[in-house]
């Protein structure tokens, strides 16, 4: 009769302390992306699990424990960040529903037991829980071990399969803080720090082809933390930092040769990031003209030449975008210091004008960059304090999944991130954190 009370007694805490492990372990190897199918099927078979075993067993105390870890297990993937809408919805309403049965079982609870034998039973309720928890905190942390060390040995051969990097000829004059962009098979590197620790209105391109540099003209002025697109046989540098430090509205094209003023941007960025999807240029993030983190974003209709507000993506700068189809992508980034950055991950798409939340970079990183190239973003480089980043990351827009890639040979931040002809090149950038220049130039073909 012992034997078989502890059964009954035991059977579910124990399945409920491997459900608790299966949920969380799988969550750490898929990732996190909101829209996998697996993170919606685990904690539902999982409640289900548990609704069955509170029903088995006949003791509503226990069946209301379970029911209420089932629903909070359902709720906290509705606050989850890197969660759709659609999956929101559709893990709030059974995370409801398991919120009232754990009510409702707790009322039979109360019902059946008499008032002299309640504080017993409430005692016996506690020190089963208490007793679960335990259990169930000692599998999940051999499941989270487990889980890194699978999800570290798939990093080793996805590493072990990966394309390597290949070394280009370097920049002329070492800079960081540059902004680039590609046009007619060269990438054009404008402004950036120096080695002596000024700003510059230097400008370089670099023939793919031929793999050398030659001299453009000069930008206008001297500036850092700028950024750069390109379209249409043209290049766009908008915003940094001037001289005086200040952030700068000012906005360049280069075109035949040549610099020529374009629109002012409605209000001053540095630390920015651009990007050009639909026929228009979009400012993302940065310092604004009142150096606080900008909320609002702009676009640049090319063919009107007028700039428009619109709602920005979380608010913070160096920062990375890139462009696919219609829509554009922020990544990474930092609120102040190299000790505040941020793996957030978002697309805005303009006909809706609303940005979404997607998987997060698997590594968080400021002063980074990124790019699009066969069917995924790229997000390469950055600094945090303990030194630059050498981790590359593939979003699959298919799939909506990460991938880390072969790491960066000369690890870098604010550097310049383009794509072309099926390949993405990293350019110049700083070798350690803070002011340090570098001109390294290297390709990828993932």
């Amino acid at each position: 009769m012992q034997s078989e009370a502890v059964s009954r007694t035991l059977h579910p805490d124990v399945a409920l302390a491997a459900g608790v492990l299966i949920l969380f372990g799988g969550r750490l190897l898929v990732g996190g992306e909101g829209e996998t199918l697996g993170l919606w099927l685990l904690p539902t078979a999982f409640s289900f699990v548990l609704f069955v075993l509170a029903v088995r067993s006949g003791t509503p105390m226990r069946g209301a424990v379970h029911s209420l870890i089932a629903a909070i297990t359902f709720l906290t993937l509705v606050v989850d960040p890197a969660a759709s809408e659609g999956r929101r919805f559709a893990c709030f309403v059974p995370g409801a529903v398991f919120a009232v049965i754990a009510l409702v079982q707790a009322e039979r609870h109360r019902g059946r037991v008499k008032p002299t034998a309640r504080a017993t039973s409430a005692a016996r309720t506690v020190t089963s829980l208490l007793a679960t928890l335990l259990v169930a905190g000692i599998l999940v942390v051999i499941g989270l071990v487990i889980a890194l060390i699978i999800a570290l040995g798939d990093d080793e051969a996805a590493l072990a399969g990966t394309p390597a990097w290949q070394s280009h000829s370097s920049l002329p004059e070492p800079r960081t803080e540059v902004a680039a962009a590609v046009v007619r098979g060269e990438i054009v590197v404008a402004g950036g720090f120096t080695a002596d620790g000024g700003n510059s209105a230097r400008v370089d391109a670099y023939s793919i082809a031929g793999n050398r540099w030659r001299r453009l003209p000069d930008l206008p002025v001297a500036v850092d933390h700028a950024a750069a697109a390109s379209a249409n046989g043209r290049v766009y540098v908008v915003g940094g930092y001037g001289r005086d430090r200040a952030p700068l509205d000012a906005a360049f094209a280069l075109e035949n040769g040549a610099w020529r003023r374009v629109a002012s941007l409605p209000d001053a960025r540095a630390a920015a990031a651009a990007a050009i999807a639909g026929g228009k240029l979009y400012v993302l993030g940065g310092v604004d003209g009142r150096r606080s983190l900008a909320r609002v974003a702009f676009a640049l209709d090319l063919r009107s030449g007028r700039w428009t507000r619109l709602p920005g993506p979380g608010p913070r700068e160096h920062l990375a975008a890139a462009a696919a189809g219609t829509r554009v992508y922020a990544l990474g980034g930092r609120s102040a210091g190299i000790n505040t950055n941020t793996a957030r991950f978002e697309s805005y798409d303009p006909s809706t004008r609303r940005w979404k939340t997607l998987a997060p970079v698997p590594q968080a990183r400021g002063g980074t960059g990124a790019a699009f190239v066969n069917g995924k973003i790229l997000s390469v480089g950055g600094e945090r304090p303990q030194g630059t980043i050498a981790s590359v990351y593939a979003y699959e827009l298919r799939t909506k999944r990460w991938r880390r890639l072969a790491d960066l040979p000369s690890p870098r931040h604010g550097l310049g991130v383009v794509s072309v002809g099926g390949r993405i090149y990293a350019v110049a950038g700083g070798p350690q954190p803070g002011l340090t220049v570098g001109g390294a130039v290297e390709s990828l073909r993932p």
